[in-house]
């Protein structure tokens, strides 16, 4: 049988009883804390447990908390499955189980146990990580949500070999993966489209004609309905997190970057090397081109009467004489005597100077915007007797709506969600009933 794992902070303390928080992927992780019942006797009751601690001590602090603030899972972003106690309670000890892959929940603070669902027929099993331990019929249903029927390895393993069941409840989410927005935004790429793009699968994103997709190594792409603009190599971290730089394709650059100037100086015969060029200065009106690859070799255009050279480290190599134009620089050099004679065997020659424009490389930036949680409300109940005295606490329980209260139940709201972004604390601190 699987070791039970450790849950830190689980005393149950907490500097702020109540205090919810709400993570990267919209669940809200709620604080323990005390119902405090004034009957004959003061009574305490512990509403949650501890999970993971939410502070860190500052370090070469000489005061600490006298007690550190810790919180669990309670869900919220519509995405969860909730289990009613079952004999699996020390494997699933949140009776949590979180979305974490196409089809996969894994029970919170029990990261072997998983259950698996195939939409096509509607089955589902829960595996701990050895076998399967129970397993949901296949029939017509729209989520996991059902009646796990225990297999032998289930009975053997955590209910002295007899049989029972487990009953799965789905937030109801209409989609099974956290809704997060992916940010895009582009280098040198003013018409390819950014800003937010929709989340529509576990690996995709989508804005308009465009999509991001993730592969099974967290490779991706990035495709405007007609190729691949942009490309991320694999990342097997991040299967599902498109986040991190994205360098664009040929493909991408031709279409969407921006052209940058090449200018290049090719002679009709001789020995005149063919190379790039570079502007390096401006001098008053005169701006100076230099060789990328031979330095020693450059132009020099005069913009206030079109004047343009080439030259060598010993001078004048040849010169513009027709086509002369303030505009630009380009267009057929001839060659000068000292040219002819130290290029091409002292035979006339032209050098062509030409600029073809190359589409520059670019790059995108994808981040994730923080999940929203659902709309909702988390709260506590309190079992009453009918001296209006707590017997008995629950929760914090999640869920579409608190209760109403009864004779014999009280709800206290804890935290209330718009599901626009709007989280509202309700209850923060130590309840107090009094009878």
């Amino acid at each position: 049988m699987p070791a039970t794992p450790p849950i830190t902070s689980a005393d149950g303390n907490s500097a702020l009883p109540f205090a919810s928080y709400a993570d990267a992927e919209g669940n809200l992780w709620i604080s323990p804390g005390p119902v405090i019942s004034l009957h004959g006797t003061t009574v305490v009751f512990d509403v949650g447990t501890g999970g993971i601690e939410m502070t860190l001590p500052a370090g070469g602090e000489a005061f600490r908390p006298a007690a550190g603030a810790s919180a669990r899972c309670v869900g919220g972003n519509g995405t969860n499955l909730t289990v009613a106690t079952s004999p699996l309670d020390s494997m699933i000890p949140f009776l949590l189980l979180r979305a974490t892959g196409p089809d996969t929940w894994t029970a919170e603070g029990s990261p072997d146990m998983v259950l698996t669902w195939d939409p096509g027929d509607g089955s589902g099993e829960i595996h701990d990580g050895i076998d399967i331990v129970a397993t949901l019929a296949a029939g017509v249903r729209s989520d996991p949500a059902g009646t796990y029927t225990a297999t032998a390895h289930g009975e053997d393993e955590y209910n002295a070999s007899a049989a029972f069941t487990v009953d799965v409840a789905y937030e109801g989410a209409a989609d099974f993966f956290p809704l997060r927005t992916a940010a895009v935004v582009w280098t040198d790429a003013a018409t390819a489209t950014g800003g937010l793009w929709a989340r529509t699968g576990w690996s995709t994103w989508a804005s308009g004609g465009w999509t991001l997709t993730l592969d099974g190594t967290g490779a991706g792409e990035i495709h405007d309905g007609t190729d691949v603009v942009a490309e991320r190599t694999a990342d097997a971290s991040r299967l599902y997190d498109p986040t991190g730089q994205w360098a664009s394709t040929s493909y991408g650059a031709t279409t969407y970057g921006a052209t940058v100037p090449v200018y290049e100086a090719t002679a009709s015969a001789g020995t005149w090397p063919t190379q790039e060029y570079e502007e390096t200065s401006v001098v008053g009106t005169v701006h100076t081109l230099t060789g990328t690859t031979d330095g020693s070799l450059y132009i020099e255009w005069d913009t206030a009467d079109g004047d343009a050279d080439l030259y060598d480290a010993t001078g004048l190599v040849a010169t513009r004489l027709t086509g002369v134009s303030t505009a630009d620089f380009l267009g057929t050099y001839t060659a000068t005597t000292q040219g002819e004679d130290d290029y091409n065997g002292g035979i006339a020659f032209t050098i062509e100077v030409t600029d073809t424009p190359e589409a520059q490389a670019f790059l995108a930036r994808v981040g994730l915007l923080t999940g929203v949680p659902a709309a909702g409300a988390a709260w506590a109940e309190l079992t009453l007797d009918g001296s209006n005295e707590v017997t008995a606490v629950a929760g914090p329980i999640w869920g579409a709506a608190w209760p109403a209260n009864s004779g014999i139940l009280a709800v206290i709201p804890i935290v209330e969600s718009d599901g626009a972004g709007v989280v509202k604390q309700r209850q923060l601190g130590p309840i107090t009933w009094v009878p």
